[in-house]
């Protein structure tokens, strides 16, 4: 076996991309859009280039078949290993005055 055939990382199946995507993309319409700034942007790419599961030759997450440059973009959206946080708090549901 080649050095290149031992350090392929396996994508998750193409059903498993659609539905991961199909998520993320739900999730960032229902919020309204945001998008990360440009710090916050740089940050998750530095993670991700980092990251062992980056697919370099696509710039694929290999843990979820994410494009890493649009998913970075998208301020609702997470990393699938915990590098990054989505940037986005849940919204509030207590009721003001109560605990």
């Amino acid at each position: 076996m080649s050095k290149e055939e031992e350090e392929y990382i396996h994508p998750p199946s193409f059903l498993e991309m659609v539905k991961n995507f199909k998520d993320d993309a739900t999730e960032f319409i229902k919020r309204g859009a945001p998008v990360m700034d440009s710090a916050g942007y740089c940050n998750r790419l530095g993670e991700c280039n980092a990251c062992e599961h980056l697919i370099r030759k696509s710039m694929r997450c290999g843990a979820c078949g994410c494009l890493v440059e649009g998913k970075a973009k998208m301020k609702t959206s997470h990393c699938p290993m915990g590098k990054w946080e989505n940037g986005m708090h849940k919204p509030d549901t207590t009721q003001h005055g109560q605990k």
